[in-house]
């Protein structure tokens, strides 16, 4: 009598190396196996054995997530996050975001709407089933660079300067910052106070919430003012 179909009984094995491991079903998981059929009774069964692979089953990168921060000069960013194509169903599998960099266009405050990213890892029960598509280029990304507080060495807000400086002008500001265009000439009068704005000037300019600075100067007074002049008469 010939067998049903669903009557045949069929065993699994995988190979590993150069060996292969019995299996207690149906494979589903990608991997190369082998499919043993035995047909017959007693002396007169034959058995016929078939070998197979599921393949790795691609997955394509579609965008990315990355956290916000705070102007540092640099133009990498955290990546939180990998959005996927391809997975089957449920299955547990996604990048490996954990110390995760990715670069950006530009240092400079502002939001960027790409990134590119560094090799990627798969992980989770599943990743052994997937061969993830290193992606060719940036991918589309949300990400905001906030400016920084103030920027550096902030001049201070009152400065008293000797009777000899006269003019805004030559006033010392600190590495990074100029007088206001409008201000280098202002006169200082000795005893009264004069007020400059100071302006950030450094390469880095536009990335801090503070880059002004409203600079009160006083020109000290003449030290030698009001003294007597005291002469020998021979």
């Amino acid at each position: 009598l010939e067998a049903e179909a669903s009557e045949i009984p069929v065993s699994y094995s995988r190979k590993n190396g150069a060996s292969w491991d019995a299996l207690g079903g149906a494979p589903v998981d990608a991997g190369t196996y082998k499919a043993s059929i035995t047909l017959g009774e007693d002396s007169n069964t034959v058995t016929v054995e078939v070998e197979f692979t599921i393949e790795l089953k691609e997955l394509t990168v579609t965008g990315a997530t990355a956290a916000n921060k705070v102007y540092d000069g640099s133009n990498s960013v955290t990546v939180t996050g990998v959005a996927l194509s391809g997975i089957a169903g449920s299955d547990d599998v996604k990048v490996n975001t954990t110390g995760l960099l990715g670069i950006i266009s530009s240092a400079n405050a502002g939001t960027y709407r790409s990134i590119t990213l560094p090799a990627l890892t798969l992980i989770g029960e599943k990743a052994g089933n997937y061969t993830l598509v290193q992606p060719a280029g940036a991918v589309e990304t949300s990400v905001t660079i906030e400016k920084a507080s103030a920027a550096p060495n902030l001049p201070e807000a009152t400065k008293t300067v000797e009777f000899s400086v006269k003019k805004v002008s030559a006033v010392t500001l600190p590495t990074g910052w100029v007088w206001a265009a409008g201000d280098t000439s202002k006169d200082l009068t000795a005893g009264s106070r004069v007020t400059a704005t100071a302006v950030y000037n450094g390469a880095d300019k536009g990335n801090y919430s503070v880059e002004t600075v409203v600079v009160f100067i006083t020109r000290k007074a003449c030290a030698h003012a009001g003294a007597t002049e005291l002469r020998s008469v021979a």
